[in-house]
């Protein structure tokens, strides 16, 4: 299953970089958006997203942890990025819309204001990284994420506010580099024993303005163009549909076997990113 890219001299070769002094190296993003899409990567993609949009709804979590490493597989990292924010603004408003009236804001804005001011300093960090070493990178994160969530270590935090303003600054790097803010913000807010519901509303209220601003930062970098919105408009279907049947039925399974489950799927996506990475797979 390849990509089959329209050979040389394209004229989307590299995308239109804005040089605003943030990010001073071209954002060399290694493939071209004028490739032929196989009928094989649409029904893969269709997939990935199905059940990563299906694992946010019913988990509020989770849908670039099990997103990102996959599609490593299929598209070029540095376009992932950008796709999954793009999704992530509208799974978050989905959760959002169905879980809003246990939104606790006084437990997330300090937080909230962390992982947006951080965003741009992770959109720096990809610019600099080669598709394969981002793809190692993106799976030891996950993989890491993974273990942790799975542990239950806890922590007695006695300053809250300030306990979370540093989750939001290693959210808010994560978010803006591999689109996989989450885990920090799990782990939070699993240690603080937040309350299922509450738990579900505020990490989407939470993500909700860190995606835009993570838009934001892609586009200057020159990472999200009109054509990745278009790629990305492929899929859009199959997301809608795994966050509407994760909303209806998050009551079904308990939330232990239904995090289990999570779990266990994003640590082997991270593993398979390891392995693409490190040119094993």
């Amino acid at each position: 299953m390849q990509c089959k890219p329209i050979t040389a001299k394209s004229p989307i070769d590299y995308f239109p970089f804005v040089n605003t002094g943030i990010y001073p190296k071209k954002a060399k993003l290694g493939y071209d958006l004028s490739m032929i899409i196989e009928t094989e990567i649409l029904l893969m993609g269709t997939i990935v997203f199905f059940l990563a949009g299906l694992t946010q709804g019913l988990t509020g979590f989770g849908f670039g942890l099990v997103a990102v490493p996959i599609l490593g597989f299929i598209i070029s990292p540095k376009m992932i990025a950008p796709m999954v924010v793009i999704y992530t603004s509208f799974t978050n408003l989905l959760v959002l819309n169905n879980a809003k009236a246990h939104l606790n804001i006084r437990r997330i804005y300090v937080l909230t204001f962390a992982g947006v001011i951080t965003i741009p300093l992770g959109t720096l960090m990809i610019t600099y990284m080669t598709p394969d070493h981002l793809r190692l990178f993106i799976g030891v994160a996950v993989t890491l994420s993974a273990i942790l969530m799975s542990l239950g270590i806890k922590l007695n935090i006695v300053r809250e506010r300030l306990a979370s303003a540093f989750v939001g600054i290693v959210s808010g790097i994560l978010s803006g580099s591999i689109a996989v803010g989450g885990p920090p913000v799990i782990l939070f807010f699993t240690n603080q024993e937040v309350p299922r519901e509450e738990f579900r509303a505020n990490i989407a209220a939470y993500f909700t303005p860190v995606s835009v601003a993570a838009n934001i930062s892609f586009y200057v970098a020159g990472l999200l163009t009109f054509e990745t919105v278009l790629y990305a408009l492929w899929f859009v279907p199959a997301l809608v549909l795994g966050v509407l049947a994760g909303n209806k039925y998050n009551d079904l399974l308990s939330e232990m076997i239904y995090k289990r489950i999570a779990l266990l799927i994003v640590f082997f996506a991270g593993i398979l990113s390891i392995l693409n990475g490190a040119g094993v797979l």
